[in-house]
């Protein structure tokens, strides 16, 4: 289960990477404060599920936990909207994604993270909304 750890986390570099993409795209003065703290704790957020994937530990890679994993994600789709809101970009649809996103990690923390297969399901779900995130903003 543990080659599952680096999906995931290629994942989260092509999300991170499609969500930096949109701050190409802004005007620099709407990236106040608000933004900026946002994106600070993203980056925390981030960091530590990163940590429980256990790619990061001492002594070489570590068995992931990912009901943490799952959880420590969880409030990364809300933030983003959030953000959206707080520099004027405002999608409908984004808020959907970003409710289903939190549902599936939800799901992920509490009951799919002690099965594989229930595991695989969620990478392809996250999958699934990562490719329906990219056709949103670029449409």
């Amino acid at each position: 289960m543990s080659d599952l750890a680096n999906y995931f986390g290629f994942l989260l570099i092509v999300y991170f990477s499609l969500s930096f993409a949109i701050n190409q795209e802004l005007s620099p003065y709407r990236y106040g404060l608000a933004a900026f703290g946002l994106d600070i704790v993203e980056i925390v957020l981030l960091f530590v599920a990163f940590y429980h994937l256990g790619l990061f530990k001492q002594n070489g890679p570590h068995p992931a936990d990912y009901s943490r994993f799952y959880l420590f994600l969880t409030p990364i789709p809300v933030l983003q909207q959030i953000w959206n809101h707080a520099v004027g970009y405002s999608e409908r649809v984004l808020w959907w994604l970003s409710g289903t996103g939190v549902a599936v990690l939800l799901f992920g923390g509490f009951l799919g993270y002690a099965y594989i297969w229930s595991n695989l399901l969620l990478l392809g779900c996250i999958l699934g909304l990562l490719v329906a995130y990219a056709y949103v903003l670029v449409a």
